[in-house]
């Protein structure tokens, strides 16, 4: 049986959805449960064997990307997969938390579970560089302010239009 716990801050209902899908269609697969934070996952995990740590979109709590280390710290033999809209933000999320799987959310559910039977005994391995980078980044990372970057953004792209 393969152990999924699937980790979501932003997307539950997406997160939900995924998890029926794998009750409904994968025999061999068992969800532990939905989380929303790194501190429900290790709940979840404290007394399982975890396959495969599943983050559907990506976290608004950055913090929450932690859990990649502490899962790793716990010996919890696991593969996290990022189960997301693949952009150039999950690709450096991936990259900077050392996450080597990812899949696309907008595929169908069923090649997403393909994906996961292929890489079932797929043997994840942490670099120790990123894992030092990832604590490093973790303990410095400031709360930032969205939505400077995102009006100047929207107001190139409408400035753009004007006759």
């Amino acid at each position: 049986m393969t152990n999924v716990i699937i980790l979501s801050d932003r997307l539950m209902g997406e997160a939900k959805k995924l998890s029926s899908f794998i009750y409904s269609c994968a025999d061999n697969m068992n969800v532990l449960g939905i989380a929303a934070n790194s501190q429900e996952v290790m709940q979840l995990a404290k007394n399982h064997f975890v396959d495969f740590l599943i983050i559907v979109g990506y976290l608004r709590d950055e913090k929450s990307y932690g859990v990649v280390q502490e899962l790793y710290e716990q010996n919890k033999n696991y593969t996290p997969v990022h189960y997301a809209m693949l952009d150039s933000l999950i690709f450096d999320l991936c990259e900077q938390y050392n996450i080597s799987l990812r899949f696309d959310r907008t595929l169908p559910k069923a090649e997403f579970i393909d994906y996961l039977e292929k890489y079932k005994n797929y043997k994840y391995q942490r670099d120790l560089k990123t894992q030092k980078k990832m604590t490093t980044s973790l303990k410095n990372k400031k709360p930032g302010n969205p939505w400077p970057g995102f009006f100047s953004k929207f107001l190139k792209l409408f400035l753009n239009f004007l006759p």
